[in-house]
């Protein structure tokens, strides 16, 4: 039987679907900021296999958008309407 890493496992479950990395906290059981490490991780070293897609988070109020956002973990508030009712990043492995 095989052991596989947490990020093995990970990457696994990004080839699933779309997810946030708050799902994957609570499946694994790692904080959030493990697993947007591991994230950050997991999209340098699967580019000759596949790419990260990633889905920007996205303000629940006015609707912003934050597509130039580099890091990998939601924003807390939003810079237009200053809500902090934010829709997560979602995450998804497109194998080549």
């Amino acid at each position: 039987m095989t052991e596989y890493t947490r990020r093995q496992r990970l990457t696994e479950e990004l080839k699933n679907g779309w997810i946030c990395i708050r799902a994957l906290s609570i499946r694994y059981k790692f904080p959030e900021k493990v697993i947007a490490d591991d994230i950050k991780h997991i999209k340098k070293s699967i580019s000759h296999r596949g790419k990260l897609m990633i889905k920007p988070a996205e303000c629940i109020n006015c609707g912003f958008v934050f597509k130039e956002r580099e890091k990998i973990k939601s924003p807390s508030k939003c810079p237009e309407c200053k809500s902090e009712r934010i829709m997560e990043c979602l995450f998804m492995i497109v194998e080549k």
